[in-house]
C-alpha cells in the first residue's frame, strides 16, 4: 500500500468512528456512516436513470429490515454485522456505492435525540474530520418511513489537494443520506452514497427508491 492508500484508509476510519461516538478497540465499527469528499473518481454503470423502473428492483431483506434495491447492484455485507450494527455495501460499475447502515438507537440516542439532529451533525462531523467545506447550504427534506421521523441531505463540499510545488485542485463532491430513528426496532438506519457532480442526477434516480422503501421494523 502506498502513501496515498494510507491516507485514504485513515480518512475512512475517521468517518466510521464518527457516528455515534462508539469506538471498540481492536475492531472497526460496522456501521459508520459520515458524509465525507473522497478523492475517487465515480462513473455511474451502464443503467441510466430512464432505464430504472420497478422491474429493475428488487427486495433486500436482512435482520428485520428491507429496502428495495437495483438487481445489477452487487451486495457486500460486513462480515462484523450484527442485528444490532452493521452495513451492507450495495456495489454498482466503475465505482459507485450505496451503503445501508444500522445501529443500537440506544447509542444514538446518547448524543442525538431525533434523526434531525444526527444527520445535522454528521455533516459538522464530516466537515470537521476532512478538512472539507460546504459548496452552499444542505437540501434537508423531513420524511416519514414506517411512521417515524426521518431526515433526507444532500451536501455538496469540496477539499483542496495537494499544494506546493505542485499546486492545489479541488475535489468536490455530492454526499446524500437518509437517517431515521426507529423505536419499534431499537435501531438507527442510515442510507448513504457520494458521487461526482457530474453523476449526481443519475444517483439521485437510484437513491430514491431505496431510501423511500426502507421498511425499518417488521409490521
Amino acid at each position: 500500500m502506498d502513501s496515498s492508500d494510507e491516507t485514504k484508509g485513515q480518512t475512512h476510519d475517521q468517518v466510521d468512528t464518527a457516528l455515534s461516538g462508539e469506538h471498540q478497540e481492536g475492531t472497526q465499527p460496522a456501521g459508520g456512516e459520515e458524509l465525507i469528499v473522497t478523492d475517487t473518481d465515480v462513473v455511474v454503470g451502464e443503467a441510466t436513470p430512464s432505464a430504472l423502473g420497478a422491474d429493475d428492483f428488487e427486495l433486500l431483506a436482512l435482520y428485520g429490515f428491507s429496502a428495495k434495491c437495483p438487481k445489477t447492484a452487487r451486495l457486500e455485507l460486513n462480515p462484523k454485522s450484527t442485528r444490532q450494527k452493521g452495513d451492507v455495501v450495495l456495489h454498482f460499475e466503475q465505482g459507485l456505492k450505496i451503503f445501508v447502515s444500522w445501529g443500537k438507537l440506544e447509542d444514538a440516542r446518547k448524543r442525538y435525540p431525533t434523526a434531525a439532529a444526527q444527520a445535522s451533525d454528521s455533516v459538522k462531523r464530516s466537515i470537521k474530520s476532512t478538512q472539507a467545506k460546504l459548496d452552499g447550504t444542505p437540501e434537508t427534506k423531513n420524511l416519514n418511513i414506517q411512521g417515524h421521523d426521518a431526515v433526507y441531505t444532500h451536501a455538496r463540499m469540496f477539499v483542496e489537494r495537494g499544494g506546493f510545488p505542485f499546486g492545489s485542485r479541488r475535489v468536490t463532491q455530492d454526499a446524500y443520506a437518509m437517517h431515521v430513528h426507529c423505536e419499534d426496532s431499537g435501531r438507527y438506519y442510515v442510507v448513504y452514497a457520494f458521487v461526482r457532480p457530474e453523476g449526481s442526477e443519475t444517483l439521485a434516480k437510484i437513491f430514491e427508491p431505496i431510501m423511500s422503501s426502507l421498511k425499518c421494523h417488521s409490521s
